[in-house]
C-alpha cells in the first residue's frame, strides 16, 4: 500500500452509537439559537454570539475596522444596516426581523463585513436570504414557505429551517468557515439541495421528507444526520475533506444513496457508492 493510499484510507463503520447521533442536537424539536450554537460549538453567552432577537436600539453609526481570520469586520452602522432593513443591536450585529409589519417580500441582503442575523418569522417571507458578504450569519426561517433560497459565508453561518416547507426554493448554500444547517420543519423542508464548504459543516435532516434535494458537503470535517424515516431521501455526498460521518437513526437511510470520498468515512447504513 502506497503512502498516498494510507493517507486516504477509508474506514467504513457499520453502526454508530446513538449518543453520537444525538449529541448537541434537539431531535424532533424546533431549533432555537442555542440549539444552533451547539451545532456550531459557539458559547451562547459569549460576546461574539450572533442572535436572532429583535434589537431594542441602534447603537452606533461609526464602523470600526477589525480583523477576524484575515477578513475585515466592521461594527454595525445604523445607516448601513437600516438601508438593508435592519437595526443594530447592542452586540454590534445587524438584525433584520421579517415580521407581519415588514415581511421582507423582496428578499433580504445582509450588509458586507458585518455580523448579520435574519429572522423570517411570517409565512412566505424572505424569498431569498443573501448573507454571503457578511462576516458571520445567523438565519432563522420560522414562517411557512419562508427562505426560498439561502446563501451565507463569513466565519460562521447557522441556518435553522424550522417552518413547514422552508428553504425549499433554491436550497441552502453555506461557504462559511463553519456551517450549521438544521432542516427541522415539517412538509418538504430543504426540498432543494443543501451544500456546504469550509473547515466544518454539520447538517441535520430532522423530519420525514426533509432534505429531498440531497446534501452535498465539501467541508474538511462533515457530519450529516438523518434523524427519522424518510429523511435524506435525496441522497448524501461527502466529496473530499478529511472526515465525514453520515449518521442514520433506525431505518432512516434504508433507501438513501450515499457517496463518501473523504479521507475517513463513517457511514451508519447503506452502501458507499463511491467505493
Amino acid at each position: 500500500m502506497t503512502s498516498a493510499r494510507r493517507r486516504r484510507q477509508r474506514v467504513i463503520v457499520g453502526v454508530l452509537a446513538a449518543s453520537s447521533i444525538s449529541a448537541g442536537i434537539a431531535v424532533g424539536c424546533g431549533f432555537d439559537g442555542r440549539a444552533l450554537d451547539s451545532i456550531l460549538g459557539i458559547d451562547p453567552d459569549a460576546s461574539e454570539h450572533v442572535g436572532a432577537s429583535v434589537p431594542e436600539t441602534g447603537t452606533t453609526d461609526a464602523p470600526v475596522d477589525a480583523a477576524v481570520d484575515g477578513a475585515v469586520v466592521i461594527a454595525c452602522a445604523a445607516s448601513q444596516c437600516g438601508t438593508h432593513g435592519g437595526a443594530c443591536d447592542d452586540a454590534g450585529t445587524c438584525v433584520i426581523a421579517c415580521t407581519a409589519d415588514a415581511g421582507c417580500d423582496g428578499g433580504v441582503t445582509c450588509p458586507p463585513n458585518v455580523r448579520c442575523s435574519v429572522a423570517c418569522a411570517t409565512d412566505d417571507s424572505c424569498p431569498f436570504v443573501d448573507c454571503a458578504s457578511a462576516s458571520a450569519c445567523d438565519i432563522t426561517c420560522a414562517g411557512k414557505d419562508s427562505c426560498g433560497k439561502v446563501t451565507c459565508a463569513g466565519s460562521t453561518c447557522a441556518v435553522a429551517c424550522n417552518g413547514n416547507d422552508t428553504c425549499s426554493d433554491g436550497g441552502v448554500t453555506c461557504d462559511a468557515g463553519t456551517c450549521g444547517i438544521a432542516c427541522a420543519g415539517g412538509g418538504k423542508t430543504c426540498a432543494s439541495q443543501v451544500s456546504c464548504r469550509g473547515d466544518a459543516c454539520r447538517v441535520e435532516c430532522a423530519k420525514a421528507n426533509s432534505c429531498l434535494g440531497g446534501v452535498t458537503t465539501y467541508a474538511g470535517d462533515a457530519q450529516v444526520l438523518c434523524d427519522v424515516n424518510d429523511s435524506c431521501l435525496g441522497g448524501v455526498s461527502c466529496l473530499g475533506g478529511n472526515n465525514c460521518t453520515i449518521a442514520c437513526n433506525g431505518g432512516s437511510c434504508a433507501t438513501t444513496a450515499f457517496c463518501c470520498d473523504a479521507g475517513v468515512c463513517s457511514v451508519d447504513a447503506g452502501k458507499n457508492g463511491c467505493l
